[in-house]
């Protein structure tokens, strides 16, 4: 990853990354890559069976942290060390193990492979040609161009699931574009972009997202998950009524679905959540650790796919920063690496110099 990077870094000219990443219109152009991603460089804004032996190590671990607290415990012998020590071990072996099958980036992946099954997860009947899928690009990035992306496709249901012309179609042809259209729509609906400002609906944005989302669109799952990221300041009575008790198991699971539909804007997302702890309003609330959290390595994960995806996301390079200049431990696991630290605070540095060169504004860090 490293290697790739510094290569990538080395080799392209400023020119090239500059046209490659720094886009900031939304429509892009016919002939340019980005035409197809409809603006896709806009800045960015219980417990399984499997895990019965690792939850109960993760025990074991909490009750021996719990005793190294309490200034009263003066009885703690050597060999309760020893076997203390053996427990740390035998935790530090089960995340090992369960980390070895995240290939793809997905936290679902840490299930063992006898459970994660990838067909599960991914948009079913939409295999097309190349061919096929330019020209349906093609024809939703010129709606978008004449500003008619509502007027062409806005009134055909694709809010309803059961609707038998979009979601419940079988035609693969069909439910390709579907998916493709839908992403745009809930994107345009409920955040405004594509579109004319009085044209935005986040309502109906948040409801064709949920459509898509149920039947594992890539696309409408990534947008799903940044509407439920504003919450009720965008959607009211949606923190409640849909997010619920348990938003980080929510949104783990809609961003995997992007992730394993390969929507690669959600690796940003969700390691930014976990960098953060999730939205402002659940941090410290619903979005705690605990000794068998996942979450620190699974940053790490998704901010290199992420790089990987889009070497010029400054996001991603200060995540990557950030983490690796962590010294912190949670739970014996730490990403700290001083070299890796110091090679992205100069990545990021190079990234932002282009965006100086470019005239365009160093977007703040979270």
């Amino acid at each position: 990853m490293k290697k790739l990077l510094f290569i990538i870094m080395c080799c392209s000219s400023v020119g090239v990354l500059a046209d490659t990443c720094l886009q900031t219109d939304k429509k892009g152009r016919e002939g340019d890559s980005r035409y197809y991603d409809y603006g896709r460089c806009k800045p960015a804004a219980g417990a399984n069976d499997s895990y019965n032996s690792l939850t109960a190590v993760g025990k074991q671990l909490e009750s021996i942290m719990s005793r190294n607290n309490d200034p009263s415990d003066r009885g703690y012998s050597d060999a309760e060390r020893s076997e203390n020590m053996r427990t740390i071990a035998q935790l530090n072996k089960e995340f090992d193990t369960r980390r070895a099958f995240v290939k793809l980036g997905a936290t679902v992946e840490l299930d063992r492979q006898e459970y994660f099954q990838l067909n599960a997860w991914q948009y079913q009947n939409a295999a097309i040609t190349d061919s096929q899928i330019q020209d349906i690009r093609k024809e939703i990035g010129a709606s978008i161009e004449a500003g008619t992306l509502l007027d062409k496709y806005g009134n055909q249901g694709y809010e309803d699931p059961k609707n038998a012309a979009t979601w419940s179609a079988t035609d693969p042809v069909t439910r390709w574009k579907t998916c493709e259209v839908a992403t745009q729509l809930s994107r345009a609906y409920a955040f405004g972009d594509l579109i004319n400002p009085e044209q935005k609906n986040p309502a109906l944005g948040l409801a064709i997202a949920k459509a898509g989302y149920a039947q594992h669109c890539g696309g409408t799952s990534y947008w799903l998950g940044r509407i439920y990221e504003e919450g009720n300041a965008l959607v009211p009575g949606v923190d409640k009524k849909d997010i619920g008790k348990d938003p980080k198991a929510l949104f783990t699971d809609i961003y995997d679905v992007a992730i394993l539909n390969g929507y690669t804007p959600a690796f940003e997302r969700m390691a930014e959540l976990y960098r953060l702890h999730g939205p402002a309003r659940y941090r410290d609330k619903a979005w705690s650790a605990s000794p068998w959290d996942d979450g620190m390595y699974m940053m790490k994960v998704q901010y290199s796919k992420c790089l990987q995806a889009e070497p010029t996301n400054l996001v991603c390079a200060r995540g990557l920063r950030t983490i690796y200049s962590d010294t912190t431990k949670k739970f014996d696991y730490t990403n700290y690496n001083a070299e890796l630290a110091t090679f992205y605070t100069n990545y990021v540095a190079k990234l932002e110099g282009l965006l100086t060169q470019a005239g365009i504004p160093i977007p703040a860090a979270d």
